[in-house]
């Protein structure tokens, strides 16, 4: 017989209810990871099968904020494959989603995809820089360091290109 909060997280079954001890959330991190990994090394296609796998494992879950992360993603596979109107759209979604919930610090990395996508379609970089400036003291003030270098590194692109 099972020992009470056996297969539970938090009171909450790993398993989905299901009995059959399968890490549902960690699978779909999983594949996110990989889906990750694919669209770094320019395998658009192959990253957004892995993603719809894993977006399947998660609304059986129905955890709030798993859309939402899965649009940032998402957005995060089209701007690297340079289908940057795809990357908008999907981060515009996701900040809306993230903007319903408590996540200030999803809210911010969701607010970083469209400044670098907008500028990638050619918006002018003195209002790129400006929402960047926004950026950076929002990342200071929450403690995503890692995200203000992204910040610095899209700057240093950005710049010269523009003085070209």
């Amino acid at each position: 017989m099972p020992r009470p909060g056996a297969g539970t997280v938090r009171g909450v079954r790993r398993d989905g209810g299901r009995g059959r001890g399968e890490d549902h959330g960690g699978r779909a991190w999983s594949l996110r990871g990989l889906a990750d990994l694919l669209s770094l090394r320019g395998e658009c296609e192959r990253a957004l099968v892995l993603l719809a796998r894993a977006e399947r494992t998660c609304r059986e879950m129905r955890p709030a904020s798993v859309p939402a992360y899965h649009h940032t993603m998402r957005g995060n596979v089209f701007f690297r494959a340079g289908r940057y109107e795809e990357a908008r759209h999907r981060y515009a979604l996701a900040l809306s989603e993230l903007r319903a919930m408590d996540e200030p610090r999803g809210r911010a990395l969701a607010r970083l995809g469209p400044v670098e996508s907008l500028a990638r379609l050619g918006r002018q970089a003195g209002a790129t820089c400006a929402d960047l400036d926004v950026l950076e003291v929002e990342f200071d003030r929450i403690g995503l360091t890692y995200a203000r270098r992204a910040v610095a590194e899209f700057r240093g692109e950005l710049l010269p290109a523009a003085l070209a």
